[in-house]
Order: C-alpha cells, then sequence, then structure tokens
C-alpha cells in the first residue's frame, strides 16, 4: 500500500459489510454494518439508539483512489466534537455509489448481527441512522475510476 492509503486508513476501521436499501417513499438508506465487540461505547450507543434519524450525531463520506478501487470512508460525529468514528470499505457497489453521489440519503449504522434481513425488518432498533448529503468527493473518485488510463 502506498502511505497516501496507509494515511486515509489510519484513523478508521473496516466495516464488516455495506448495503442498500431503496425507498418508495423517502430517501434511500446505505447500510452500513460495523463490528462494536471491541468498542464499549459504540455498542452502548448503538443498543440505546432509536429506529429515527439521530439528530445528534452527522455523517460524512470521504474516498480514495487506490489503482483500480474505491475505498469510501464514512464519519460518524457529534457536532460538539467529542465523539466520532470512522470505518471504511472497499468497492461498495453500483447502487451504493448512486446513492452516496447523487443526493441526500440516510446512514444506518449497524452492528454485526446474525440475521442482518431480520434486524431490518424489524426496523432497525438498535441502529444510528443519519441523515448525509451527495458526497463530491466519493463523486470524483468514482470519475476518476471510469476514466480509461493510457497505455504508456
Amino acid at each position: 500500500m502506498s502511505d497516501a492509503v496507509d494515511r486515509f486508513l489510519a484513523d478508521a476501521n473496516p466495516a464488516s459489510g455495506v448495503g442498500f436499501v431503496p425507498r418508495a417513499q423517502g430517501q434511500p438508506i446505505v447500510v452500513l454494518v460495523v463490528d462494536d465487540s471491541d468498542d464499549g461505547e459504540l455498542a452502548s450507543l448503538l443498543a440505546g439508539a432509536e429506529a429515527v434519524a439521530a439528530t445528534d450525531y452527522d455523517g460524512s463520506w470521504s474516498a480514495h483512489v487506490d489503482g483500480a478501487r474505491l475505498i469510501a470512508k464514512f464519519r460518524l460525529i457529534r457536532p460538539d466534537g467529542e465523539w466520532e468514528r470512522r470505518w471504511t470499505y472497499a468497492d461498495p457497489g453500483g447502487s451504493v455509489l448512486n446513492a452516496i453521489t447523487t443526493g441526500i440519503h440516510h446512514v444506518a449504522i449497524v452492528p454485526l448481527v446474525g440475521d442482518l434481513g431480520e434486524f431490518v425488518r424489524e426496523g432497525l432498533r438498535g441502529a444510528i441512522v443519519v441523515d448525509a448529503q451527495a458526497s463530491g468527493p466519493v463523486a470524483s473518485a468514482r470519475e476518476l475510476l471510469a476514466v480509461p488510463t493510457p497505455a504508456g
């Protein structure tokens, strides 16, 4: 890995998974599955979270291109700056990238659980859901990957 990639990844944990939940009514949801087993603060926060948008947290995306891979990073932060977590996910897929780059969407931070489908059907209780804006850095990174590299 390059120094730039190392710096980008240094302050983040890898997400266990990422998904996309389209919605006929309302904004789409990008689901970020995270392992909270070594983070008591995060586990406690997730366990007490309601299935509504968390007004006391903000979220934002950034991205890095490493060769032919796009690595997306999500930052969850309390507005007072006293608490934050960051997660990365490589090559999140077209529907996730479309949601991240084209408009306002929700991001649900969910714990790594046995049956994610059941968790979603039960209403995402135990997840932090935040609003996120379209991400210019992710859109730029995606465009960079779409440009063919000249032979040389």
